[in-house]
């Protein structure tokens, strides 16, 4: 495992700056959630601590290791995508071999290992030879788990994971990925439009708003004190209370 250090981390489309100067500290073993907007900037600053996008100043590091211009792939990340990405031709053990077939880095004997290893972490020990068009939506989101964590990798980063679920089901998963995590704790960082979710699954919120962090905090602290009126309102519209000002009277 690994913190995650980003400092003064910027990116801009030609003349749009999407993220602005941004600084963030992520402890080892924790669980933060990215929450904002469309717009907001949380999947660039997502895009650029994995490697998929290059900074346009600004840095990353994980634990003690600048990775600014460290290609994806050397990163030593896990990374789950909202659409899962399994391959419809192969099973799942052969969805799970294939990042580690790509790097060459272990013999049969260990990927097949590492495979039952991440299958029983997310309760599905016997469905490796299907494919996953056998299988339901939350075993394809358990899948796609299973693969990020594979590697054993430093950080794993979730890009909206839970969104493709039915309501009933994305409940569920919420509470495998804490059980899931109790078992690898694992420093984690989730992009999420869905407030419950990260004030759910998170030990440490951040509120981002055009490029910038609005605010950030264990998400009790956030919810119950937030410093801006956009954090209130984003986090549940409870947090307003509408007030008119009445004029001074005599007495």
């Amino acid at each position: 495992m690994a913190g995650v250090t980003i400092k003064g981390l910027a990116k801009s489309f030609g003349k749009v700056e999407a993220l602005k100067g941004v600084d963030l500290t992520i402890a080892d073993g924790s669980f933060v959630a990215l929450m904002g907007p469309s717009g907001c900037g949380k999947t660039t600053l997502l895009r650029l601590i994995s490697g998929l996008d290059m900074a346009t100043r600004g840095s990353v590091l994980i634990g003690d290791s600048d990775v600014s211009r460290t290609p994806p792939e050397k990163r030593n990340i896990g990374l789950m995508f909202q659409s899962y990405a399994l391959f419809p031709h192969m099973t799942v053990k052969d969805n799970l071999a294939f990042p580690m077939k790509m790097r060459r880095s272990y013999d049969a004997a260990e990927r097949d290992r590492r495979i039952a290893r991440a299958l029983d972490l997310v309760r599905l020990p016997a469905i490796g030879d299907r494919y996953p068009r056998q299988l339901s939506g939350g075993q394809q989101q358990r899948v796609a788990f299973a693969r990020a964590l594979i590697d054993e990798p430093s950080v794993l980063l979730l890009d909206e994971p839970l969104s493709n679920l039915d309501a009933r089901l994305r409940d569920d998963m919420q509470m495998e990925l804490i059980e899931i995590r109790k078992q690898a704790p694992i420093t984690t960082i989730l992009v999420t439009h869905d407030q419950t979710e990260g004030l759910t699954l998170a030990d440490e919120i951040v509120v981002m708003r055009e490029g910038r962090i609005e605010q950030a905090g264990a998400p009790r602290a956030v919810y119950a004190d937030p410093k801006t009126a956009f954090v209130a309102d984003f986090l549940g519209g409870a947090n307003l209370i509408p007030v008119s000002v009445a004029p001074a009277t005599g007495g």
